[in-house]
């Protein structure tokens, strides 16, 4: 076991045994950042689900609805275009040069190598849904294989909006880490339950509402046994309808939950696994939101079907490290958004099935033997791979994920901001590039990020007055026009917001009041019941037993899982 600190966080970690195997099997020396910051770094090459911007195709003038920012210095071709015979990404070979770093020329290939303008894949009428695949009639969404969902994060649904992790559901609004609802709306921490309203940790539930930790139950309220008749009674009482009534709702809601204790973990059907809302696996190490999955650590987020993968955000790979990838890959290294395929090292955005290739970019052919998008021949390959690993090491780079301030995405735009949140206040902007920035998180390294100033922005007063009822809008066509025209104004963040058709058909149809707050207010907040990987150890209150948790504040006890399958509601 040997015991490391962090150069950019301060804190200690520890390298295990088994990790120090693994890493001599694979060939990298020990990692020099703890798994958090390791987990920042990967997930800032990432956009969030909020990253949306509008700017033109590169190659065609056409108008693009996408991820990177109309003054990001790089070329955006549409998706349609970029996939086609005009562009072959394989112009941009190049020679390796020895007397320069590899992330030096590695960063040159990344930013001029053209990008496509999303990752949305055989949807329709999606223009605002960049990650996802097989959608209907979806906006700001990522996911697959929804219809008619928006604001939301969520997989074979319909009819939902403003969720996250959310599976096999339909019409739903804000719940977060659900599977199988119908009808529920303010859910967390729950499967298989209809037409419920504000539920957490409830499975197997029907007509419920202001309920925690129930299971196969019917007809409660605040975990009290009613009979139908009663609970109907009550239930006439919480119209959810008028913005001041279910703001009064949530609060009461909150109250009620601080009644009860955490969960230390939320694993379900796992053997021998610290981490959170992981199923069905075994031997996991620090790994967040995945299942079926063995002998894994530090998958952070994300470990769907793993088997022996370290640092690894992907489904379905096997003895992979350091990646933030799609699904089928077997034995590949510091790489981010790869699919199926073996033995790559640094590659980006790898969209065929390829085998053998370092420093490659933006590959959309099957491919083999390449470096810095260059064909070789197979002895050639493998013996410049050699001299370049040999190389990144004297500059200290192998071993390494690519860094951050590589990334196409300032820092606020990225995946990282929503697990890993930094205010604009902790950036200091570069002296000698504008395009950088430096966060001091307590270590004896700066974080170097990608840093992009807002613009400055006039925030005008909203002229418009939203009525506190949904029912003055529905069956008025004049004012719902009126509200569809206005400009909103987030009272959170002061952001400029809209309401769509299809929304305030949602909100009219499932008695739901205008939210007075944007998306880029509203998803954050459900991010932070789920986006965390700091574990702390605590003492279960109940029995004393030593355990890990992603649960630090003491507003509330934490239970070990033992303790809390025991109480009975």
């Amino acid at each position: 076991m040997t015991i490391k600190k962090c150069p950019i966080s301060g804190k200690e970690f520890v390298i295990s045994e088994d990790e120090h195997k693994f890493y001599k099997n694979i060939e990298v020396p020990t990692p020099t950042l703890s798994p958090l910051e390791r987990a920042r770094r990967r997930m800032s090459f990432g956009p969030l689900i909020t990253t949306m911007y509008r700017r033109k195709c590169d190659a065609t003038g056409k108008d693009l609805v996408t991820y990177y920012r109309p003054n990001t210095p790089i070329k955006v071709f549409d998706r349609n275009y970029w996939y086609s015979d005009n562009f072959d990404p394989k112009i941009y070979g190049r020679e390796y040069d020895f007397s320069r770093s590899f992330f030096e020329q590695f960063g040159d290939l990344l930013w001029a190598v053209p990008k496509y303008q999303g990752l949305s894949i055989d949807s329709e009428n999606c223009e605002y849904a960049l990650l996802g695949r097989n959608n209907k009639n979806c906006y700001l969404v990522c996911g697959s294989n929804n219809e008619n969902i928006m604001y939301t994060s969520a997989s074979n649904s319909h009819e939902i909006v403003d969720c996250l992790t959310v599976y096999r559901s339909q019409i739903c609004y804000e719940c977060v880490n659900c599977v199988n609802l119908y009808n529920v709306k303010f859910a967390v921490h729950s499967y298989d339950c209809s037409n419920c309203l504000f539920l957490y940790e409830c499975n197997h539930c029907q007509d419920c509402l202001m309920c925690v930790g129930l299971h196969n139950k019917q007809y409660c309220f605040q975990n009290k046994q009613l009979t139908k008749e009663e609970y109907e009674q009550i239930k006439n009482q919480y119209y959810t309808g008028s913005y001041q009534k279910l703001e009064a709702m949530k609060k009461e809601f909150q109250s009620f939950l601080k009644k009860f204790p955490w969960r230390a973990d939320h694993n379900m059907k796992c053997e021998n696994v610290l981490g959170d809302f992981m199923i069905d696996s075994s031997d996991c190490w620090m790994c967040i939101q995945g299942a079926k999955s063995k002998n894994c650590h530090y998958c952070i987020p994300f470990c769907n079907e793993q088997i022996n993968c370290y640092d690894n955000s992907a489904a379905r790979s096997e003895n992979c490290y350091e990646s933030t990838s799609r699904s089928n890959l077997y034995n590949c290294k510091f790489c981010h958004e790869v699919k199926e395929s073996s033995n790559l090292e640094y590659c980006y955005e790898i969209v065929a099935s390829s085998h053998d290739l370092f420093g490659c970019v933006g590959i959309k052919t099957n491919s083999e033997y390449m470096i810095l998008n260059k064909q070789y021949a197979k002895d050639e390959y493998l013996a410049l791979r050699e001299k370049i690993i040999a190389s990144m090491i004297k500059f200290g780079e192998w071993g390494e994920f690519f860094p951050s301030y590589l990334s196409l995405f300032p820092y606020q735009d990225s995946h990282a901001q929503e697990m890993f949140p930094i205010d604009n206040s902790q950036i200091k902007v570069d002296d000698k590039n504008n395009l950088l920035g430096w966060v001091d998180l307590g270590g004896e390294k700066k974080l170097s990020i990608r840093h992009q100033a807002e613009d400055t922005k006039t925030i005008w007063e909203q002229n418009y007055v939203v009525e506190d009822d949904i029912k003055n809008y529905r069956d008025d066509t004049k004012k719902q026009q009126e509200l569809l025209q206005a400009t909103l104004i987030c009272q959170k963040t002061g952001r400029a917001y809209r309401i769509q058709s299809a929304e305030l058909y949602f909100y009219i149809k499932n008695d739901l009041p205008i939210p007075r707050e944007s998306f880029y207010a509203r998803h954050p907040r459900r991010a932070d019941e789920l986006m965390k990987a700091d574990f702390v150890d605590k003492k279960c209150a109940k029995c004393q037993k030593q355990i890990k948790t992603i649960y630090k504040s003491e507003e509330r006890e934490v239970w070990c899982n033992d303790c809390y399958d025991q109480l009975n509601y």
